[in-house]
């Protein structure tokens, strides 16, 4: 088993948010839950491709937060439900975001 999927580890989640705020990324989406992450992939000026991975080995559901101005759709996987994600273990979903 990973240190990363400990349940007891440090929120690791935490210290990549935080560098990314120092680096002053825009982020558009996030989600809630520590080992459900999100890569944000650039379609154009007002859409985005996500993808979300589970990196555990338990079923976990999430609350996807969008920048604002932006709206969800999904694409592949699990679907989104308003604003919550529910992943099997270790799988993964792709939704796009968009400007209102």
């Amino acid at each position: 088993s990973s240190i990363f999927l400990n349940e007891n580890a440090p929120a690791y989640n935490e210290i990549y948010r935080e560098l990314a705020r120092c680096a002053e990324v825009d982020r558009k989406c996030d989600s809630s839950h520590p080992f459900v992450r999100l890569t944000e992939h650039k379609i154009d000026e007002d859409s985005y491709y996500i993808i979300a991975i589970n990196y555990s080995n338990k079923v976990a559901k999430t609350k996807i937060t969008l920048a604002d101005g932006y709206s969800a759709e999904s694409v592949f996987g699990a679907e989104l439900e308003s604003d919550v994600l529910t992943l099997d273990k270790n799988d993964g979903a792709i939704f796009t975001i968009k400007k209102k």
